[in-house]
């Protein structure tokens, strides 16, 4: 039996893994409000896999590319006939899109010369100056940063998917292994040095007795591959191999994650998985990941930043001199937490 709802409203979603995940909180919190509302999502095709893992939404609109799949994915909005859009997306395209539907008001905050399109600015200030980016979105619907604050992204994997998932990573019953993730899609600001993970994969394949699973996206297999051969016999790479849900049940399954400020990050976070995650010059206060069994290594005395340029050097040298040993010690504690040995 289909729910119907008293009214539907449109969230324009955000365009990458991570910032998805950390808009989930507050997405989370106004569904549990409002039951009765049906909560329509504007997504790109490529993250329609991650959020049919997500409870709080309950109907999909693919963002098609181009003129006419504008024109198509408006008229689509338009049949939903949503009473208010909240766009959590920055770009013009995502305020545009409701606008051209026809829906009013339309919340989000300014920035890329869209201020026209939207018919309630949400202030980008000093509001949000010390605050995590997640908080940012519950400002959009009008809600309590606290409640929203204690609020951890969820997703529920398909028990078929994990079934999938291991056979393609070569994971049998009862197998041991850690998820080490040397990419991440900014680039190599934000790339703990490859030899620094091979060296920490090494510590705990030896003393933990598993195997490590490289993982990473299509784009980054070469980088993956060079990291599980490096590692040794006891290493595979998967990257480019694994959907969003099927690369879900394997972090969720690892005794471990070892990655990068990155979206994986924040997926491993969102699965409940114990990570450590290793921050260079970016600000873990806006951007670290959301959950309870992480940890973070970052550099004493470094003042944070939302946005640096993909070739700055400070970046680069600064995530250098992070050790392997602090990532292994970090990665220890949180299975001795576990009781994994």
């Amino acid at each position: 039996m289909v729910k119907k709802f008293t009214e539907n409203v449109l969230i324009s979603a955000t365009n990458w893994l991570g910032d998805s995940i950390m808009s989930m909180p507050a997405i989370q919190v106004f569904k549990r409000r409002n039951p009765d509302i049906g909560v329509c999502l504007l997504v790109k095709k490529n993250l329609i896999p991650l959020w049919e893992m997500h409870d709080s939404i309950d109907y999909i609109i693919q963002l098609d590319e181009g003129i006419e799949g504008s024109l198509s994915t408006s008229l689509r909005i338009r049949r939903m006939d949503c009473s208010k859009a909240f766009i959590l997306s920055n770009s013009i395209r995502s305020a545009l899109m409701p606008a051209l539907a026809g829906i009013s008001p339309r919340t989000g905050m300014p920035g890329h010369s869209r201020s026209l399109l939207l018919s309630n600015i949400i202030p980008d200030g000093e509001a949000h100056a010390n605050c995590h980016q997640s908080l940012e979105y519950a400002d959009i619907f009008g809600l309590d940063k606290g409640v929203v604050e204690e609020e951890s992204p969820n997703i529920t994997i398909p028990t078929a998917t994990e079934a999938s998932a291991l056979s393609k990573a070569s994971i049998g019953t009862g197998d041991r292994y850690v998820a080490i993730m040397p990419g991440a899609a900014y680039g190599l600001v934000k790339q703990w040095p490859p030899e620094h993970f091979v060296e920490t994969a090494k510590a705990l394949i030896h003393d933990y007795s598993c195997r490590a699973l490289i993982l990473g996206s299509k784009k980054e297999s070469e980088l993956c591959s060079r990291v599980a051969s490096s590692i040794g016999m006891q290493a595979k790479s998967v990257a480019g191999l694994t959907s969003i849900p099927e690369l879900s049940a394997i972090l969720r399954n690892s005794l471990s994650v070892i990655c990068n400020d990155s979206g994986g990050m924040h997926l491993a976070s969102a699965c409940g998985a114990r990570l450590v995650a290793v921050f260079g010059i970016t600000d873990p206060i806006k951007t670290g990941p959301l959950g309870r069994h992480f940890k973070i290594i970052t550099v004493d005395g470094i003042i944070g930043r939302r946005e640096i340029s993909k070739d700055d050097p400070d970046a680069i040298s600064i995530l250098r001199s992070i050790k392997p040993q602090s990532v292994i010690d970090a990665a220890k504690e949180l299975m001795e937490r576990s009781s994994i040995k």
